[in-house]
């Protein structure tokens, strides 16, 4: 396998990377079994495999490699930002040993090594590279998308359909949104046509959403579909858009008829989730359990915070932001999504009504980082890694568009 490794071009290996985290992801609940609660149906996943782990770390040196045999030459913004990144990750990573272990540092999900996938933003510059991301994305799309689909369907078979909590089912749904957010996007960019395979995509994330109980996911589906159907191509007609449009309530209103009428009363808990508010008191938790110094550096990677509602002490937040802040530090990060927002306010799209859909996946990321979509959290796992080499692509593309630099074959890393 290294040997095949070794062969493959250099530009092709964050592609592998993606390929490896899609394995990783899948592996991860290979031989693990439903369990059923009272509030809902989940899987555990197996993250503390030697094999889940190896793929995951092959991932993560792949791209950490990648970048620093293609970003030789760089500007000084670019190389400071290397050496930060880097020198963060050492840092936290021996205190983390230091005072945890190698065995928790390795293992735990969301160790700082898991950032170093943002160096994906840079990689994502290069046309070669993603010539290959391309690729993997259109195929990954519909492949994590089936297991989903395969997924639900086994719930349904054994449980009816209940909400869904912390599974395969979800986190394999997650993964397809991000993959086919960028690959239908990017469909409009290449000015190719939306077809009706696509909108069957678009439909299921909004189908799947409401299965799995999921109020923010629910948004985030529907938003997709009103963003792809408002800048799809020129050439579709006015008529060609009101009969989609007319289809789609139609179709909208039968499932959500049948719903009505014979689970009444899981129609019934989703109004009620979409109008509970369960997450505004870790927010005050979390803020009221470190000093304002130690949002500079971090708490460490094993530190919690009181749990007011429910008890006891916790690690975990949605929202991402407060999240890396509260236990890495605010330098980490503004390291972690610096990138994406240099790409959300670049200018030079406005004449290129397609640039704005690549946009605002971009923005849409960044606001379920914020909190808006539960599960969606930055570990060494594929959506991460596809959203910041897609981010670096959509910057690439901004920057040509604005003729800030010239484009060289042979140069990877352009100018900020």
């Amino acid at each position: 396998m290294l040997e095949k490794l070794a062969s493959i071009k250099t530009e092709k290996l964050p592609a592998v990377a993606l390929y490896c985290l899609a394995l990783a992801l899948v592996y991860s609940y290979a031989g693990t079994d439903w369990v059923y609660t009272i509030s809902s149906v989940k899987k555990n996943a197996n993250t503390s495999s030697p094999v889940y782990m190896s793929l995951t770390l092959l991932a993560i040196i792949l791209v950490v490699a990648s970048a620093f045999i293609l970003l030789r030459r760089c500007n000084v913004i670019t190389c400071v930002y290397i050496v930060a990144m880097t020198a963060v990750v050492f840092a936290y990573s021996a205190v983390t040993i230091f005072d945890e272990g190698v065995y928790r540092w390795l293992y735990a999900p969301s160790s700082i090594i898991v950032y170093l996938l943002q160096f994906g933003f840079f990689l994502g510059q290069n046309e070669e590279v993603w010539k290959s991301i391309r690729k993997a994305v259109g195929f990954l799309s519909v492949f994590f998308l089936v297991l989903c689909v395969y997924e639900t369907l086994q719930i349904s078979i054994r449980f009816g359909v209940v909400p869904v909590g912390n599974s395969s089912m979800i986190f394999y749904y997650v993964a397809a949104f991000w993959l086919n957010s960028i690959d239908i996007a990017e469909k409009l960019i290449e000015k190719r046509k939306i077809i009706i395979f696509d909108w069957i995509r678009l439909i299921l994330f909004i189908t799947l959403a409401l299965i799995m109980n999921s109020r923010s996911w629910i948004i985030q589906s529907i938003l997709l579909f009103a963003v792809i159907y408002l800048f799809q191509e020129n050439d579709v007609s006015i008529k060609k858009k009101i009969w989609i449009l007319v289809s789609l309530a139609i179709v909208g209103y039968v499932i959500f008829s049948l719903i009505v009428n014979y689970l009444p009363g899981y129609v019934e808990q989703i109004l009620n989730k979409i109008g509970t508010d369960s997450r505004s008191y870790q927010y005050r938790d979390i803020l009221d359990s470190a000093k304002w110094y130690e949002w500079i550096f971090g708490k460490g990677l094993y530190a919690t915070y009181q749990d007011s509602r429910h008890g006891g002490a916790i690690s975990s937040i949605d929202n991402q932001y407060l999240y890396i802040a509260f236990h890495y530090g605010i330098v980490t990060l503004i390291l972690c999504i610096v990138g994406y927002f240099q790409t959300i306010f670049k200018k030079n799209c406005y004449k290129n009504k397609q640039l704005w859909v690549a946009k605002m996946i971009i923005i849409m990321w960044l606001m379920a980082l914020g909190g808006l979509s539960v599960f969606n959290v930055i570990y060494g796992d594929i959506k991460s890694l596809a959203m910041s080499l897609y981010a670096g692509h959509v910057f690439n593309m901004l920057n040509k568009r604005s003729g800030e630099y010239n484009y060289d074959e042979n140069t990877l890393f352009r100018p900020l």
